[in-house]
């Protein structure tokens, strides 16, 4: 069989693509997907391979799928979403196939007209990196992320150290999806950046670099930012060219919107992603109570912005460390609680309702918006006035917290309301919303003569259609009523009424159901109908020049529009985090915080964030390590050692994000960084084993940690022997807690670990156990060792069959003697005179 031309290119296209990207075509009335990427939608997508046909290509014959509009959605959303592959979209045009838009993870920009993709492109983040053309001992390397939905450009020169552990830091902060490595990065350094990555679960695309110039980027920066960007280094510049031209931003419609920020990341707290994924902030690791919203994330997230959640993302990935930016987001929070009314009024009420500015923003300078957007607008910024008499009186309610109130949560508002005063005037005098529900949006026609004209016409039909309408029901019954819309008039009756016009001649239904009742018309309507769609259209046309300056003129607010969007995000997630502290069934209360440097560190009765919303009986537990740099935590499996380490790293956290947290008092000191080293995998991919990753993670954790940062490390060494286990367990603990010195929470089954006890500096606790004829975990911690770890116990609570346990309680028993057994002979060489010393030896089993 011949191929056509379009066969041909169709051919090529799917020979030459990568195999992370899947390429759509779009055909007249449907779109198609062929030959691998077919069946990895029928597989991963649709879940079935029934819809999979084959088709013959030439010589080849190949499976391909055909989708309609909403099947066409719904494959583009989870491969950029859930899946994260890259999609070509190729349309058909002139016998060949050209490629129509592009989209990856980090960059949705040509598919966010489908609705929900438009919502995730408006929460996106694209790092750009760029490594030292000559590599250095103490390089760094350059990173730079560009936000179009805030319109912001941040730049950041990062230290290159073993673990890039400060990049990683910065592709985590920044809630990233998808990373361009730009140029040529050194093997070793490409090789740790994709396994970070990986580990990140961003994507990651290689860009080769084209020659830039820093007036390339002056065009994206506003006049009063240009002069930022003559510092910056070669690496920067490429860095930041790069992701302009990535994101497709070199384009007259984004010039002079963005301001230029430096990364800043000495000002926040450093969490790795070991600790994101231990403390579950973005990502549950399993599904608690058959749940997967169990995240810190998805408790916390009570915003009704898109904005605001992102914003909340960024919070929770980069916590303060500025003791004075924290007690102002406390001051905030804690006048929102004492107005409980109206917070709940302002979240409820008022946030609930405003449309996403940022994507209004983006269509406005992608020149995409139409007079629907500019009026959504204007609607936006009459809700802010309501907004602002709330904020003020919440302000006025909490005197000592009214500072903070008005500069962070007011003024935005204010600055709002006088900001688009001109737009909201020039809407309401250009848009006729009368007929918003029915016939749409339209330029008023008192503006031209000729629109005057035709919507003369269009009056003089609605008038013979209300005539049409008296006439049928003087025939038919008063229960008759004339809807109209774009596409014209019907009439409609309930379905109680719809009998007496099934019979009626010259009676056409349209459809009928039991809601809205039957819709009909006559041959007068159709008559009318006719003659209505052609003077709309005329009316259309004619307002066509009208409504594109209305548009151009709401463009120029798109700068403002998107800084709105942020400061609104700001009201949005202090309401959203004053709103968890009231919904909660237990008290959250204001931390009392610390400079950095300080030794307090102090919480009673703190709880774990997410389970205290799940578990009504949670049962809390102090933490007290004011003058303690390390508490070593034993006890039984499952008691509640690792849920103690987690909820005390999580309240910290919390903490410098400005919220309040679940406990009856907290004193706690700015921490600069939390690690953690909790449960480990196999990469059976990388030839690494579950110990082997253990191993990593320490030494990295030891490389980078610092005497201000909170370290929470569950089960070291249990990937091997005992004794080695054991030893290692040793040795890192008292290397974290000598010579780092930083506060360190160790939970571990090796209690002989307790004997560091060194006070003040290392104290024991462990939980309580109650055994009589079972065991009962009471979950609660006191101070002392725990001398069993009671495994068999637990094993027993689970289901383990009784012979099964029986097995491992007389191998347990046996193993018990011999060792009290060579502790007692120990103890007798020890104590054994000269003269009997000999003979001591010899008598015993151990040696």
């Amino acid at each position: 069989m011949s191929k056509t031309p379009s066969d041909v290119v169709l051919l090529r296209v799917l020979r030459e693509k990568s195999t992370g990207t899947v390429a759509v075509f779009e055909k007249t009335d449907f779109f198609g997907i062929y030959d691998e990427d077919a069946m990895l939608v029928a597989r991963e997508i649709f879940k079935s391979e029934v819809g999979v046909k084959r088709i013959q290509i030439g010589e080849k014959r190949i499976p391909y799928i055909s989708m309609g509009g909403g099947q066409y959605e719904r494959v583009i959303r989870e491969l950029l979403i859930v899946l994260r592959y890259r999609v070509q979209l190729y349309k058909a045009v002139n016998n060949t196939w050209e490629l129509k838009c592009t989209g990856t993870a980090g960059n949705m920009e040509d598919f966010e007209e489908i609705g929900e993709l438009g919502r995730e492109a408006a929460s996106l983040s694209l790092v750009s990196i760029c490594f030292p053309r000559t590599r250095k001992i103490h390089g760094t390397v350059a990173a730079a992320i560009i936000d179009p939905s805030t319109l912001r450009i941040t730049y950041a020169e990062l230290e290159d150290d073993s673990g890039l552990s400060h990049l990683e830091q910065c592709v985590i902060s920044t809630n990233a999806k998808e990373a361009i490595i730009v140029g040529d990065a050194p093997s070793d350094r490409l090789s740790l950046i994709k396994n970070l990555l990986r580990r990140s679960n961003v994507m990651c695309t290689i860009m080769k670099p084209k020659p830039m110039e820093k007036t390339h980027l002056f065009r994206l920066l506003k006049d009063e930012e240009k002069e930022k960007i003559s510092p910056l280094s070669d690496d920067l510049v490429c860095a930041l060219s790069g992701c302009a031209e990535y994101m497709k931003l070199l384009t007259p419609g984004w010039a002079s919107k963005f301001t230029l920020h430096d990364y800043q990341n000495g000002r926040f707290m450093r969490l790795d992603s070991c600790a994101v994924k231990a403390f579950e902030l973005f990502t549950p690791s399993s599904n608690v109570n058959g749940g997967m919203q169990a995240t810190v994330y998805s408790t916390l997230n009570k915003c009704k912005t898109v904005a605001g959640q992102k914003l909340l993302k960024e919070w929770l990935a980069r916590p303060l460390c500025d003791e004075r930016l924290i007690q102002e987001r406390y001051d905030c929070i804690e006048a929102l609680i004492k107005s409980s009314s109206l917070l709940k009024n302002l979240h409820s009420s008022h946030l609930d309702k405003l449309p996403d500015l940022s994507f209004l923003a983006r269509r406005l300078l992608r020149k995409k918006a139409r007079l629907l957007d500019c009026y959504r607008i204007a609607q936006a910024i009459r809700k802010l006035t309501p907004m602002r008499e709330i904020v003020l009186q919440i302000a006025n309610a909490s005197p000592d917290c009214s500072s903070a109130v008005k500069d962070i949560l007011l003024l935005p508002i204010v600055w709002g309301c006088e900001q688009f005063k001109d737009l909201v005037e020039c809407v309401d005098q250009v848009i006729d919303d009368s007929n918003v529900k029915t016939n749409g949006l339209r330029i008023k026609p008192s503006i031209s003569p000729d629109l005057q004209k035709i919507a003369n016409k269009l009056t003089e039909i609605d008038k013979r259609a209300k005539r049409a309408l008296s006439k049928i029901c003087d025939g038919l019954g008063s229960g008759i009523k004339l809807d109209m819309s774009q596409h014209g008039y019907v009439y409609r009756v309930t379905m109680k009424e719809e009998k007496q016009i099934r019979g009626a001649s010259g009676i056409k239904i349209i459809d009928g159901g039991k809601g809205a009742g039957m819709r009909f018309k006559d041959s007068i309507l159709d008559s009318l109908n006719e003659e209505f769609l052609e003077v709309n259209a005329e009316y259309l046309r004619a307002q066509k020049e009208l409504e594109d300056t209305t548009v151009e003129i709401c463009a120029t607010y798109a700068g403002a529009l998107s800084r709105l969007s942020s400061l609104l995000a700001v009201v949005d997630v202090l309401v959203s985090l004053a709103t968890v502290a009231t919904s909660a069934s237990k008290v959250h209360v204001r931390p009392t915080i610390h400079p950095l440097g300080s030794d307090q560190f102090n919480i009673k009765n703190g709880r774990h964030l997410v389970l205290d919303f799940l578990l009504p009986d949670y049962i809390p537990n102090d933490v007290n390590l004011t003058d303690t740099r390390a508490l070593i935590v034993t006890g039984a499996n499952m008691g509640g050692k690792s849920t103690y380490l987690r909820s005390t790293a999580i309240i910290s956290i919390l903490a410098q994000i400005g919220a309040f947290v679940p406990a009856e008092s907290a004193e706690l000191s700015i921490v600069e960084a939390v690690h953690a080293r909790v449960g480990a995998s196999d990469r059976l991919s990388k030839g690494v084993s579950t110990f082997m990753s253990e191993m990593l993670e320490c030494a990295k954790m030891i490389k980078t940690s610092r005497k201000n940062d909170l370290l929470v490390v569950d089960e070291i060494g249990r990937g091997t022997s005992s004794f080695d286990g054991f030893g290692l367990a040793w040795g890192i603990t008292a290397e974290l807690i000598k010579n780092v010195g930083c506060r360190l929470l160790v939970a571990t089954h090796f209690t002989e670990l307790a004997q560091m006890n060194d006070p003040p500096r290392v104290r024991a606790i462990k939980f309580k156990v109650m055994m009589h004829d079972s065991l009962t975990l009471l979950y609660k911690a006191e101070e002392g060792v725990a001398d069993q770890s009671l495994g068999i116990h637990v094993a027993r609570m689970v289901g383990i069959d009784e012979e099964t346990l029986a097995l491992g309680q007389k191998e347990f028993i046996r193993l018990e003697k011999i060792e009290k057994l060579k502790k007692e002979e120990k103890q007798a060489i020890l104590n054994a005179t000269d003269a009997n010393l000999r003979e001591v030896i010899l008598n015993s089993t151990t040696f």
